[in-house]
């Protein structure tokens, strides 16, 4: 079996697709099929997950998992994988440049429906979750990769603000969420978003960038406690459907295991004579 080779940025919390790639790479060594990580910035690792460093020779032998912000074949890899963890150019601004002879999938049926689905969830020990809530009482706001010009003095006057680099940790996040009655998201595609919904907080995003309300509903996780833009009746539906949230993650987590098996079908058969 040929080895996997995923680039990634070092390990951070604030990241869901950095930490989506880490994933992926701890998953397949603990389902027995080698991978390791090739980190071009930043050495971090999350200490208990099983995510050993890339040697030449894995890049060699084996098959190079790219996420979309990488441009080109940097690794000068044989077998190259995209991952598309978000829309080529909405991160960095410049397009892949994908190889004839790439294989494409993607994260999610939100980025592209037509591709191979590679979703991943990230569980975070248990610490999103509407168990035990205590009482809700704020109200956050949340920018994230959301444009700023999209901002509005009515949603932002009063509210807390979320940030990159606060709350500092996820428990902190956590715990300021599972305290919240609803944030106010700017980031139409975040995991802040869903992060929010499965502590029994609802979410209205703003609607500004690349994506739909249509494209949102057909991911994975679908528009459970999820209002697009502040209709009154919008609300409302996201009200109604914010208790399904967490038992739809549920069902969605527990599919993740089929989902890297078939990937790795897919891609070792591709690959099989070459």
């Amino acid at each position: 079996m040929k080895p996997y080779v995923i680039w990634s940025p070092g390990y951070t919390e604030k990241s869901w697709g950095v930490r989506t790639l880490h994933l992926l790479c701890h998953l397949l060594n603990e389902m027995g099929v080698p991978s390791c990580l090739e980190l071009p910035r930043g050495r971090e690792i999350r200490l208990d997950w099983n995510t050993p460093m890339a040697t030449r020779d894995h890049v060699r032998d084996g098959i190079v998992v790219y996420p979309e912000i990488v441009k080109g074949n940097p690794l000068g890899a044989k077998r190259v994988v995209r991952w598309l963890l978000n829309r080529p150019g909405y991160i960095m601004g410049n397009p892949m440049k994908a190889g004839h002879d790439d294989y494409i999938v993607a994260w999610s049926r939100i980025l592209d429906p037509t591709k191979p689905i590679l979703n991943l969830q990230i569980s975070d020990d248990g610490l999103f979750n509407p168990l035990a809530l205590p009482s809700k009482e704020g109200e956050l706001v949340y920018l994230g990769k959301g444009d700023p010009k999209a901002r509005r003095p009515e949603i932002d006057n009063g509210r807390i603000e979320v940030t990159k680099s606060w709350p500092t940790t996820h428990v902190e996040l956590a715990n300021l969420l599972r305290h919240s009655k609803v944030i106010y998201s700017y980031d139409t595609l975040s995991g802040v978003n869903y992060e929010a919904t499965l502590c029994g907080t609802l979410c209205v995003i703003i609607p500004n960038g690349p994506y739909t309300k249509d494209d949102i509903g057909r991911g994975e996780l679908g528009l459970n406690g999820i209002a697009w833009g502040t209709d009154p009746y919008e609300i409302q539906r996201a009200i109604h459907t914010l208790p399904d949230a967490y038992t739809t993650y549920l069902k969605v987590l527990e599919q993740q295991g089929e989902s890297v098996l078939a990937f790795v079908q897919a891609t070792q058969e591709r690959w099989s004579m070459r």
